[in-house]
């Protein structure tokens, strides 16, 4: 079976169906949604898939079969709706090595982070770099919550996975957090999210726990004090240890953390900023900053939303800042021009006309404080000692879930 997303739902398909190879056309260039096992051994109380203990795994040709012709029809992505995908390491790695021929086509996993040992961590240092992400559930890092929730998690094993996953920049790493779980405070949470966002994943959502029809944690409502909407998808509002305001609060904070930090149109200005300020702090800061503008909930162009970064942090001040934001714009827009406040400022400043770039008479040059090289997944800048010209010159495609522009120094 595969599972095709469509504007009404997902829409599930056994092969052997005739209308299964019409179905096909509506997945050019889209994503598909596949199981190659069904059932979870774990018992997490906020998940349904604790109802279901036992692991029933499909036949390997079979989804292999599926899998190929997806790709020979035009899929470009493929996400595994399995809960736990590498509870059986030698099946996973066997079928990733297998997907490793299909350049250009991405596939996402949900796996469990403290269950990734040395042998598949080795074997994942060799994966191509951006054809893979995995989804990490963390979901708490406070243990009295996780025994609440009966969920089995050794924080101190998932936290070296996770760095050692950033270390190899080989797999995209999105990691989940969820908000409302019985028992944990504001400064709780707050403590969870600062412990995981300090481990750099590419992502990082922020849910807020729903009751799902038959979950077992609804057992706990009455106990706990929820308060929830009454109608799908049944999300809590409140509970006695976090207030309707908290939870207010976090809405609005996690509405900046998207734009700012999930949208990866920050990295490098934010990296810098959590050197020396508390995440809580710096998405606070942004929050108000939204909110003093009423922009919360209503649609910021990219050059405002850089401004409104630059401003609230006043980068103006320090070359260092300066650059980084102009590098993230180049590097995670793929543009060819930059916005009005950082071209106003480089005239300002004396700067010569921008010209462009000689390799494709698109890009633009842009003078830096610093000269600029790529360190793994970072940027590495050091002090010039007068303006320094680069272009950041784009594939005309993307490369997967990791895809880095490069970085050409031009003569002025």
């Amino acid at each position: 079976f595969f599972r095709q997303e469509t504007a009404y739902g997902i829409y599930q398909c056994d092969w052997s169906s005739d209308v299964c190879s019409s179905d096909l056309l509506a997945l050019i260039n889209r994503c598909a949604y596949i199981e190659a096992s069904r059932g979870c051994p774990y018992l997490c109380s906020f998940c349904l898939s604790a109802l279901d203990k036992k692991v029933r795994y499909f036949d390997d040709a079979d989804i292999r079969r599926q899998i190929q012709r997806l790709i020979e029809n035009g899929t470009r992505k493929i996400k595994f709706v399995d809960r736990t995908f590498n509870l059986q390491p030698k099946r996973m790695m066997a079928l990733m090595q297998w997907l490793t021929q299909f350049e250009g086509t991405e596939f996402h996993f949900e796996v469990v982070g403290d269950l990734l040992n040395d042998t598949m961590m080795r074997f994942l240092a060799t994966v191509p770099q951006g054809m893979f992400q995995f989804e990490i559930g963390v979901q708490t890092t406070t243990e009295e919550v996780q025994d609440t929730i009966h969920r089995k998690q050794s924080n101190a094993k998932l936290f070296k996975t996770i760095q050692a996953l950033i270390r190899q920049d080989r797999v995209h790493l999105h990691c989940d957090l969820i908000f409302g779980l019985p028992g944990e405070t504001l400064d709780a949470l707050l403590a969870s999210f600062t412990e995981v966002l300090k481990l750099k994943p590419h992502e990082l959502q922020l849910g807020f726990l729903k009751f799902l029809p038959g979950a077992p944690i609804r057992d706990q409502i009455e106990s706990h004090e929820y308060r929830t909407l009454s109608f799908p998808p049944y999300e809590f509002l409140s509970h006695k240890n976090l207030s309707a305001e908290e939870v207010r609060f976090l809405k609005q904070f996690n509405e900046a953390f998207d734009l700012f930090y999930n949208s990866k149109r920050f990295q490098f200005s934010l990296d810098h900023l959590l050197q020396s300020q508390s995440p809580v702090e710096v998405f606070k800061q942004l929050m108000t900053a939204l909110e003093q503008e009423n922009r919360v909930l209503n649609g910021l162009s990219l050059d405002h939303q850089y401004r409104i970064f630059a401003e609230t942090f006043n980068l103006d001040a320090d070359p260092l800042a300066w650059d980084l934001l102009q590098l993230d714009f180049l590097v995670h827009q793929r543009s060819y021009r930059l916005p009005g406040f950082m071209t106003a400022r480089l005239a300002s400043n004396g700067s010569p006309r921008t010209k462009t770039w000689d390799g494709d008479r698109k890009t633009m040059v842009v003078p830096f404080r610093h000269t600029l090289e790529w360190q793994g997944r970072e940027p590495k800048l050091t002090p010039a000692p007068s303006p320094v010209y680069y272009a950041v010159a784009h594939a005309e495609t993307g490369t997967g879930y990791i895809s880095r522009p490069r970085i050409e120094r031009v003569e002025a």
